[in-house]
């Protein structure tokens, strides 16, 4: 999921449900 949601890797917590900018859903950063 991390290497997908570029967006939240390295700024949020992997606890922290950040936007996914490619799929427009919440995913939990694991």
């Amino acid at each position: 999921m991390a290497a997908v949601n570029g967006f939240g890797v390295g700024l949020l917590p992997n606890w922290v449900v950040s936007t996914d900018i490619h799929s427009g859903k919440l995913m939990p950063l694991f």
